[in-house]
């Protein structure tokens, strides 16, 4: 429980993320164990695209909708890869990271390629840039 997950090497700004990360994130917290055991049966370079999609599909219709009674239980969503579910209705990312403008990214960094999915006095950022400014 709580391992880290080194992602790939030429991804100086990749996050590191751990099944914590994953619960803390999670908006429904229930069957604890089941939700790790297919945590760790998920592909470790899927961690990152699946922790963005949470913040994507917090903001869904469905998952808002009754209090989150529709939000499925952590352990089905990883078995079923619904990170990568196409949700109905408009675009709800917030377009790309700022981080590759501004000045904010040093010379020889590989581009983020991150949606942004938070702002930060009106700018936004991916989730992890959002941590560093």
């Amino acid at each position: 429980m709580g391992d880290v997950v080194n992602l790939p090497v030429n991804n100086p700004d990749a996050l590191q993320v751990t099944f914590e990360d994953f619960w803390k994130k999670y908006p429904r917290r229930v069957a604890k164990k089941d939700a790790e055991k297919a945590w760790r049966a998920v592909d470790p370079a899927e961690h990152e695209k699946l922790m963005l999609a949470i913040d994507t599909q917090k903001r869904s219709e469905q998952w808002k909708r009754d209090n989150g009674q529709y939000v499925p239980y952590p352990a089905s969503w990883l078995r079923g890869e619904r990170w990568n579910d196409e949700l109905e209705g408009a675009d709800l990312t917030m377009g790309e990271c700022c981080w590759n403008r501004n000045g904010n990214r040093e010379p020889g960094k590989p581009k983020c390629s991150a949606p942004a999915t938070k702002e930060k006095n009106g700018v936004p950022y991916c989730d992890h840039h959002h941590a560093r400014t």
